[in-house]
């Protein structure tokens, strides 16, 4: 995965090197994936000795020791905070605050954070504010020893600052509601407020005790701006829940904020905050978690030290399974596109994703367009109000000739599981599964987004090539990178639908949808392929004298009536009324006699081969999905022994196996070759009105 690195150094716990000016943020590549600790026998040793209590307890003693003395360097007194605390009627904050009904998970309901009672407790409550402070004074020192008081406030700032950076890049909506997950006694929600001067904030915390403080030192301040004549409506509530059932409403804010909470908790309850994040996100809304880094080379460190680990470990008894989170992969499963990372200290980052929005919506004059995520189109074509998903504008240009292409190592497809899964994993994923060249089973199937002026389909990724179709390789990580992105964030998404606009008088594929997606690295796909999709024509689409649809092929000829013995091509087409046919580019004079007599078959003037016209009733309808399928094995080199097959709506016009490809055991199926456009290349070809038709569930088995 792509990140980048967004941190700021505190001048005063860094002094920059001689000779150099001193960077607030700065930005870098990093990797965000789950990291293994380098010294296994390590973490081994502790993680056996931590079971029994009476180790435990002694190292958590020790390292709330730490901390407090950390504390009082910086002339803090642990003992002060708590005695002022103390003095209040706190009992009577805690029975307001407090949901009987509140269920504990039982993750929750152990030490840490050197307190036996963890968060259920008074103690923590007290400490909270003076502890993350002498925690957080050594953020931005790799070395722990320079002392900052100023360091939590400067990470927390990082944070807001790398999130809106992250909003803009994303075009997340406007922020009015947010919510502060694990917001204890308000230190993060009050950031939260700072960085986002017209929201309001609700903090949800599990511990009544922290919700109690926080409500108090949430009174205490609205009462000295209300003295300072300060009118201003309260932009903050809390509210006592666990975060993976808030039972807040649905779609009722635009982000969401886990602020140094995930490494509390085991990785399936993060999992579980992620999805119900989701749930109450509106569409454009967004998910931001701030926490440690632990591919840091000062998280891992403390994994070699035994000092710093055994204290480390006694006040986190869920750090292992923190570290073995994949964050971006559990927000991927949640729903949201793909994650981003910001690293926002030498410890910290970052991780954002965004939750799907429908592009189009309202009202559709003239052409009823169907929901993604049902089988058939409505019945009705009026202009009733629609959902349906759409390329954004910047890439609604997707017509023009070779503005994506994309690119990624076979590698990088997402596995499906071993093969006992594949039958689930395909009904749940409504795609086939195929499989690497290494043999390792995937699935892949068509789902687009915009992200960061990048297009992405399923596994694929590609730059803005603008009439470029022939760059295949330039910046290989990168898109590996973005592509796993993708992969991780349309596992569970409905099939998403690209919008495919034939202009008006338009014809040849000059007016139309022409693009090369290379599935793998090396260029090709295969010796065998089959490739499936579906296409929606609305009811009203006019079908003129025919068009060309998606296919596949190998060379860089083949097609637009450019013949050659060194490549291939097969497509479909629409023609009059909605027949379907073949449409095939491939040595003429190699093809035997057997294939010529094949139904409807024929050579269509110098151009390419029409292969079964409407064979067996096959043909495309209106107001429906149509389901296409186009199977190819390729022959011996020189042996007229390939297979050509395809279908329509589940009817074959053709399943033929004397085709004649290739010469060469070089010559293999390179490319999809995302074509659709109306013509021939005469204006004969055009409509006269601008026509639409969708695309979804792209699916390659190779």
């Amino acid at each position: 995965m792509l990140a980048q690195q967004c941190v700021q150094r505190s001048p005063a716990a860094v002094p920059p090197a001689r000779g150099r000016r001193a960077a607030t943020t700065r930005c870098q590549a990093s990797a965000s994936a789950p990291v293994a600790p380098k010294n296994a026998a390590l973490v081994g040793l502790v993680e056996a000795v931590f079971k029994f209590p009476p180790f435990f307890a002694l190292a958590a003693k020790s390292a709330r020791a730490m901390i407090v003395k950390r504390g009082e360097r910086m002339g803090m007194d642990f003992q002060a905070e708590i005695d002022a605390l103390k003095t209040l009627d706190l009992e009577a904050e805690l029975a307001a605050v407090a949901d009987p009904t509140v269920e504990y998970p039982s993750y929750y309901k152990v030490p840490f954070h050197a307190y036996p009672e963890g968060n259920l407790g008074w103690s923590p409550a007290m400490e909270m504010t003076v502890a993350a402070k002498s925690v957080h004074s050594v953020v931005y020192d790799p070395t722990g020893k320079q002392l900052d008081p100023q360091g939590d406030d400067n990470l927390r700032s990082s944070y807001s600052r790398c999130m809106q950076q992250l909003m803009g890049e994303a075009g997340a909506r406007p922020v009015s509601d947010i919510l502060d997950v694990g917001a204890s006694t308000g230190l993060s929600s009050l950031a939260l407020l700072k960085a986002f001067p017209d929201a309001a904030v609700t903090g949800v915390d599990l511990s009544p005790y922290m919700l109690a403080i926080g409500s108090h030192l949430q009174r205490q301040r609205a009462q000295q701006r209300a003295a300072a004549g300060d009118a201003s409506p309260e932009r903050l509530r809390f509210l006592h829940a666990a975060a993976e059932d808030t039972r807040l409403p649905d779609q009722s804010f635009d982000l969401v904020s886990i602020m140094l909470v995930c490494h509390e908790l085991p990785a399936a309850a993060s999992a579980a905050i992620f999805k119900e994040a989701y749930r109450l996100l509106r569409p454009g809304g967004a998910l931001a978690v701030m926490e440690m880094n632990p591919a840091s080379p000062v998280f891992q460190r403390v994994f070699s030290n035994p000092f710093a680990y055994v204290a480390f470990k006694s006040t986190e008894p869920w750090l292992l399974e923190y570290v073995s989170l994949d964050m971006a992969g559990a927000m991927a499963d949640a729903g949201f596109l793909p994650a981003s990372q910001l690293e926002n200290s030498p410890r910290h980052r970052t991780v954002f994703a965004v939750k799907p929005q429908p592009i189009g919506t309202g009202s559709v004059t003239g052409t009823s367009l169907p929901s993604p995520d049902v089988d058939e189109a409505p019945t009705d074509p009026g202009t009733d109000a629609l959902f349906y998903w759409e390329l954004p504008a910047q890439l609604a240009g997707v017509a023009e000739p070779g503005l994506c292409e994309w690119n990624v190592g076979a590698e990088e497809l997402v596995a499906a599981g071993p093969t006992e899964r594949r039958s689930s994993a395909t009904a749940a994923a409504g795609a086939p599964l195929g499989l690497a060249p290494d043999g390792r089973p995937f699935l892949w199937r068509g789902v687009w987004r915009l992200e960061g002026g990048w297009c992405g389909f399923a596994a694929l990724v590609a730059g803005n090539y603008t009439r470029q179709p022939q760059i295949r390789f330039r910046q290989q990580r990168q898109l590996r990178q973005r592509a796993r992105r993708l992969q991780q964030a349309t596992r569970r998404q409905p099939p998403a639908v690209l919008l495919m606009t034939y202009p008006a008088f338009g014809f040849a594929s000059e007016s139309g949808m022409n693009v090369r997606v290379y599935p793998f690295p090396d260029g090709v796909i295969g010796a065998s392929a089959t490739l499936a999709y579906e296409v929606y024509f609305p009811p009203d689409f006019d079908w003129m004298l025919g068009g060309k649809l998606p296919g596949l092929r190998q060379g860089d000829e083949c097609s637009g009536g450019r013949y050659a013995d060194t490549c291939f091509s097969f497509r479909l087409n629409w023609q009059e009324e909605g027949e379907a046919q073949g449409y095939f580019y491939a040595p003429i004079q190699r093809q035997v006699p057997e294939f010529w007599r094949l139904p409807n078959t024929g050579q269509q003037g110098t151009s390419g081969i029409v292969v079964g016209r409407g064979a067996g009733g096959m043909r495309f309808r209106r107001s429906a999905w149509n389901a296409v399928r186009i199977r190819l094995e390729l022959n011996d080199p020189g042996v007229p022994n390939g297979l050509l097959e395809f279908a329509v709506n589940n009817v074959t016009g053709v399943s033929f196996r004397q085709a004649y490809f290739r010469g060469s055991p070089h010559q293999l199926i390179e490319h999809i070759f995302l074509q659709s456009f109306y013509g021939g290349h005469e204006a004969k070809w055009a409509p006269a009105t601008a026509q639409r038709a969708l695309f979804r569930r792209f699916a390659l088995t190779a």
